[in-house]
């Protein structure tokens, strides 16, 4: 369930960076699927094995799912900012809020948010909140989850940022960085999706990876054709604030990250006085890179071998 159809993640790609109905340019036709009133759309996934397009309404509180079998969109009212969603299993899917990770449930005859959460911001990344003789804790004000991404092992990785403009509520120094959750034994195998929610958490945290993650506009997993046989694959990181495609190499066993292994995969420059602003990207099944681009409308395909 964790494979991707190219067209529907480019597809995805462009309409959630803002492309309308059309022509994007470079003789690619834009067709308008569903009307839909969103205030903040973000992190587009494709579900090859149920054909649906999964994604976050951040400012809206809600997770969409679209069909396009029965042009039916469903949505869950999540009642907190949601910033990125992930594939699960079967109708499943993850969600991931303020500092809390939710299981979904995405079906033609019905929709479902699994009341217990899976994993939690570990306790060090928040703050502590006093009120009386009551104390709080809870995910500090501009921290949030931007992009979250399963790989082949089955590791959910969850990138977070910080808008330092955002004055904090409270005393706080969150710095953006790169978390992983490593799914419990047999995961795969469950049949009880509900039961393996216990075992996810809710006392499961997200283990940290890499910190100074700033800027994060998507994060994905590639692989060089030549390479299928290797023991590590190339973490690959959007940076919308540096403008690159960064990559970083990591060991498949056990998701840990090689030290000093960063490079720059893709620099975006400008076309006459304007900056090429990417704004998200995906990875099709031959490998090559998919780039949306804000305010030029431009959808660029690169070879990264």
């Amino acid at each position: 369930g964790m494979q991707r159809s190219a067209s529907w993640a480019v597809a995805a790609c462009m309409l959630l960076a803002g492309f309308g109905a059309g022509h994007a340019g470079g003789g690619v036709d834009v067709q308008r699927l569903v009307d839909l009133d969103l205030r903040l759309a973000r992190s587009p996934v494709w579900d090859c094995v149920n054909d649906r397009l999964h994604f976050a309404d951040v400012l809206g509180e809600k997770v969409l799912s679209y069909s396009p079998a029965t042009s039916k969109c469903q949505s869950i009212d999540m009642q907190e900012y949601v910033g990125c969603v992930s594939l699960y299993q079967k109708d499943r899917i993850f969600a991931v809020g303020t500092e809390k990770v939710y299981q979904l449930i995405f079906n033609d005859e019905f929709e479902e948010r699994v009341p217990l959460h899976c994993a939690i911001l570990p306790p060090s990344e928040c703050v502590q909140i006093k009120q009386g003789e009551d104390v709080f804790i809870q995910s500090p004000d501009g921290l949030n989850f931007v992009e979250a991404r399963n790989d082949p092992e089955g590791r959910l990785w969850l990138a977070n940022a910080y808008e330092p403009d955002k004055e904090p509520m409270f005393p706080c120094n969150p710095i953006a960085k790169l978390f992983c959750i490593r799914p419990p034994a047999g995961w795969a195998a469950e049949d009880n999706l509900d039961g393996l929610v216990h075992q996810y958490g809710p006392n499961m945290v997200m283990k940290e990876k890499l910190v100074g993650f700033q800027g994060c506009r998507g994060i994905d997993f590639w692989e060089s054709p030549a390479e299928t046989d290797s023991a590590t694959r190339h973490l690959l990181v959007l940076n919308g604030t540096a403008r690159v495609l960064q990559s970083y190499l990591v060991l498949k066993e056990n998701g840990t990250v090689i030290e000093d292994s960063q490079k720059i995969m893709l620099q975006f420059g400008s076309e006459g006085d304007q900056l090429m602003q990417p704004a998200c990207f995906c990875i099709d099944s031959e490998g090559k890179v998919w780039v949306a681009f804000e305010g030029s409308e431009k959808l660029v395909r690169y070879d990264v071998e």
